[in-house]
């Protein structure tokens, strides 16, 4: 887990259905007292691509573009495929990746929780993941130096919210 922090990080997570098909979608990696979950929700390729193919890679970037492309669509190019443990699994250009085996932890009627087990990370650049903890703490400096300037209660209610 050395290429992951405390709390969600965002990352593009790329799976493949059993007859090939590859997918990518940006994905939060929960990382808490050093176990590491992924929470699907149903309705998504990405849920059904794990639920056949229990694999993944978590594609550690910055770009914001890449983030982007992976939300509205797949991405009309792919860097390569690698075999890991014996499953072809779709790359994306990225600073690192982290190549994961799920096992499904708990479902409900909107998601499924997996555990995740890193087999193999691969640093290509600079990676660090984007923990969207950072973004909350800077918006909640925003609105509290807006509070204190124009005293505004409702900027304490979308804090606390």
């Amino acid at each position: 887990m050395r290429l992951l922090s405390d709390g969600i990080n965002e990352v593009i997570l790329t799976t493949v259905s059993s007859d090939g098909r590859p997918n990518a979608s940006p994905m939060g990696i929960i990382l808490k007292e050093g176990k590491a979950r992924l929470r699907v929700y149903r309705g998504s390729h990405t849920l059904s691509n794990i639920l056949e193919v229990p694999y993944a890679v978590a594609h550690i970037t910055y770009d914001p573009l890449l983030f982007v492309i992976c939300s509205l669509s797949d991405p009309e190019e792919w860097a390569g495929w690698k075999t890991v443990e014996g499953i072809n699994l779709p790359l994306l250009d990225a600073d690192a990746r982290l190549y994961l085996r799920c096992s499904e932890k708990s479902s409900s009627s909107s998601s499924v929780v997996f555990d995740v087990e890193v087999i193999e990370d691969e640093v290509l650049g600079h990676p660090r993941a984007y923990n969207r903890g950072f973004s909350v703490l800077v918006e909640a400096c925003i609105l509290a130096t807006r509070y204190r300037v124009f005293k505004d209660e409702s900027l304490v209610e979308r804090v606390m919210g």
